[in-house]
């Protein structure tokens, strides 16, 4: 079987982890994979995963929206199908899912099997209320095009349910698969990032993005100077963040989740909207007890009040904090629970053996 992976662009955070998952793993099978993907945008940094896999560029595909741009990116990714002749076509995010599924719509003869994948979605928090509304009807129309539906998370799900956009039960949901890696020494995975020897350290992994709210970090830390926070990642709002110098929040950028997990206490999520967070499937796997803003499919990562806490305001996050700080041996305890949730609910086997037996679903071709 050939697969195309369709992508806007491989920057660094949870998707890029999904993909290399399925780089990776897919071919041991016998099955021969590409990834086709545009470039980063500003204050983004591309995965290494691109060049390691041998991607293909999409010179025109971007995260923004220009019809004559966009217009060259359907006609390359055409091109692309055309010449590698898939089995199946498996675009991820947004603007790729346009892309790649007009570009299959618009192929005479046999066409692959279109299969879209939701990892998350912009339907709220991203854009106002018109764009909102086009994105919905968008994607409502090409749902009718799409043969089978992969979605992170049971409330990412529903809420794409509810906006009429997957009606049938052409869909599956997928956990993602997560590899678990040796913890570091604290003390060395802190003096690797400058901390010294700091006392209670609470880690965020994600990008510095409006959507991943980490203006409530920087809250979080002028409140409460007594706790170190270490914020890795990257992106637009990173260095308005930096020019604060605020002397209790580090920021390392981009930094692996063997370093920033195995320096932390305990793992916040303070995003506006979320699938499944894989930054919190892997602090789990590191014994870390887990506080997060309950959205999308946050909650399918954590169980509230056993493997770490669901809030819904800064403030209780801000509680639950101080509360994990005082009582240490409760934190040990939700430590404990959220690595063996995660490492029985996140394996890398499952996530495989669930996307074969979508591809697996309606493997010949069909006339269009």
């Amino acid at each position: 079987m050939v697969i195309l992976h369709v992508i806007t662009r491989v920057n660094q955070g949870g998707t890029a982890v999904w993909l290399g998952h399925l780089m990776r793993e897919l071919p041991k099978t016998g099955d021969k994979v590409v990834l086709a993907a545009g470039h980063i945008g500003p204050g983004e940094v591309e995965d290494r995963l691109f060049v390691e896999v041998g991607g293909v560029r999409i010179g025109s595909l971007q995260r923004q929206v220009d019809v004559y741009r966009d217009l060259q990116a359907l006609k390359q990714v055409r091109r692309l199908i055309r010449e590698i002749k898939p089995d199946v076509i498996n675009t991820h995010t947004s603007k790729a899912g346009v892309i790649g599924r007009l570009a299959t719509l618009t192929l005479w003869g046999t066409r692959p099997i279109v299969i879209h994948t939701y990892h998350g979605h912009i339907l709220y928090g991203y854009f106002g209320r018109f764009s909102n509304l086009v994105i919905a009807l968008t994607e409502r129309l090409l749902s009718r095009f799409t043969d089978h539906f992969i979605v992170s998370g049971a409330q990412v799900l529903k809420e794409l349910q509810g906006k009429g956009i997957i009606k049938k039960d052409n869909y599956t949901v997928v956990r993602p698969g997560v590899s678990s890696l040796p913890q570091i020494p604290k003390s060395q995975a802190q003096g690797l990032l400058g901390i010294g020897s700091a006392k209670f350290v609470i880690g965020w992994m994600g990008r510095f993005e409006p959507i991943k709210r980490p203006d409530r970090v920087v809250a979080l830390a002028k409140n409460n100077p007594e706790f170190t926070f270490l914020a890795a990642g990257d992106g637009s709002l990173l260095t308005e963040i930096k020019s604060q110098e605020i002397p209790n929040l580090i920021l390392p950028g981009w930094s692996s989740a063997q370093v920033i997990w195995s320096a932390s206490d305990v793992a916040i999520s303070t995003s506006e909207n979320e699938a499944q967070p894989i930054a919190l499937v892997e602090a789990g796997m590191y014994e870390l007890p887990l506080v997060a803003f309950d959205v999308g499919s946050t909650a399918d990562v954590i169980q509230d009040d056993v493997s770490g806490f669901l809030v819904e305001t800064l403030s209780e996050l801000e509680a639950r904090l101080r509360q994990l700080h005082l009582d240490k041996e409760g934190a040990l305890r939700l430590g404990k629970q959220a690595k063996n949730f995660s490492q029985s609910r996140f394996s890398v086997s499952q996530f495989i053996s669930s996307h074969l037996r979508v591809y697996q679903l309606d493997s010949p071709k069909r006339g269009s």
